[in-house]
């Protein structure tokens, strides 16, 4: 397999997205908005942070047609190897993580006779976690390290990518277009059904829709467009800022879709091309957070469900509104991140593919 060119803004934007959800949106688990520190510079990630993991599907649908797409097309990658590379990446770091909030969740229930956040903590769901169906298919409910809901869902979009590639190679654009309209369906109609669900509605939407926008960007770049592009992105989401921001985004109407269809391919399409965008989000310590975002994503809750059950068990009284807590919850959640990737993500990703080639 030859080196396939990174989309280091991309990774950033990844990155500082994981960012958003761990250390935001889901703050919420120790406290409420009104209490929460940075209540006011966080205002749209404590208020709307759950919206990023659309961000994270619309990524990558990008970049997967990036990486994938060429290759599934000549049929120079065969299914199952297609699966190896992406369950090599994925499902080592999801069993560790979901065993050790297994083991937690069962200490605090020993002493505290309760669970932190998440209630469906059973052999059942823990069945279902291990093969990746613990969303959108026959589960009750969130369930041990329940942030993993969205890679349960993005491995069927995986898999509906690469059928659709290989299969249809010359008019596989009309089909991604309707598996969109399929999660706009989903989504209007409310469905509550396996497969036919609001998870699964969203990633039809969000990772699709980040596969047109690849499709969208290579042909402004084939035209020479990129620049005007870039600018008339950039134009539109100053005036949906504007909207956003005096107005309040429900103005935008369903704004959830407006964010995964619209917002979101923009903010893509102008960071790699904009050059001061683009150098800024390729900057090393920016990529590296983009490196590390698949880790900050399955490491945050751990990491709060073990800070919150020792303070629990051991009645330390933690003040999670004070700036000192929570900076120190988002250093550890970060170095821990960064020693799984390098130590453990890393290692078990060159052994399983090295395997693989033997």
């Amino acid at each position: 397999m030859k080196h396939i060119n990174r989309l280091l803004p991309l990774d950033s934007l990844r990155g500082l997205a994981a960012l958003g959800v761990a250390f935001f949106w889901h703050y919420q688990h120790f406290i409420s908005i009104e209490s929460a520190p940075f209540r006011k510079v966080g205002y749209w990630f404590y208020h709307f942070g759950w919206n990023l993991v659309d961000l994270f599907f619309v990524l990558s649908g990008f970049i997967f047609m990036h990486v994938y797409s060429q290759r599934i097309k000549e049929k120079r990658i065969s299914f199952k190897e297609y699966g190896i590379l992406r369950l090599s990446r994925l499902y080592p770091l999801h069993i560790v993580t979901l065993v050790i909030v297994s083991i937690i969740q069962f200490i605090r229930s020993l002493e505290l006779n309760n669970f932190f956040i998440y209630q469906y903590n059973d052999v059942y769901h823990f069945v279902l976690n291990i093969f990746f169906l613990q969303h959108g298919w026959f589960d009750y409910g969130f369930s041990f390290n329940a942030p993993t809901w969205s890679i349960s869902v993005e491995i069927v979009a995986y898999i509906l990518l690469f059928i659709v590639l290989f299969k249809f190679p010359t008019s596989y654009n009309y089909l991604l277009v309707t598996i969109i309209l399929i999660g706009l369906s989903i989504t209007k109609m409310k469905l509550s059904l396996p497969l036919l669900n609001d998870g699964m509605g969203r990633v039809f939407i969000g990772f699709f829709v980040g596969c047109c926008t690849f499709e969208v960007n290579k042909l402004l770049n084939s035209q020479r467009l990129k620049k005007l592009a870039a600018c008339i992105s950039l134009f539109l989401l100053v005036v949906l800022f504007i909207i956003g921001f005096f107005i309040g985004h429900y103005a935008l109407g369903n704004w959830p879709i407006v964010y995964t269809v619209v917002v979101f391919p923009l903010i893509v399409i102008m960071v790699l091309n904009l050059k001061f965008l683009t150098r800024i989000l390729s900057l090393k310590p920016i990529t590296y957070l983009g490196d590390i975002s698949y880790s900050i994503y399955l490491w945050h809750f751990p990491v709060q469900l073990l800070i919150k059950t020792t303070d629990d068990i051991l009645k330390l009284s933690l003040d999670y509104s004070s700036r000192v807590v929570y900076l120190s919850i988002v250093i550890i959640t970060l170095v821990v991140s960064s020693l799984s990737h390098e130590f453990f993500e890393k290692p078990v990703l060159k052994f399983l593919r090295k395997t693989k080639k033997t």
